[in-house]
């Protein structure tokens, strides 16, 4: 999972989703974003990448999911980087 703000306003700020994966298609919402199929550029393997809209109201949570998510490690569930 990447976090990634996609609001207009982030157009020309850096984006390490743009940098690295090359979009492929949408593959479905909830939990406050999106997620994406997307190619890495480098790999070329395809990843589903979640893409989560920074709003100040519910930045809160999104960090404690974040830093619980990156404290997982199993085969069933996908890491977070």
């Amino acid at each position: 999972m990447m976090i990634a703000n996609d609001s207009p306003e982030s157009k020309d700020q850096f984006s390490r989703f743009r940098a690295d994966f090359e979009l492929k298609g949408k593959l479905g919402e909830g939990g406050g974003g999106n997620v994406y199929l997307a190619k890495n550029k480098i790999d070329e393997n395809l990843y589903a990448i979640k893409k989560v809209k920074l709003d100040p109201r519910i930045s809160k949570k999104l960090m404690k999911e974040v830093k619980f998510l990156s404290k997982l490690n199993h085969k069933h569930i996908v890491r977070y980087y």
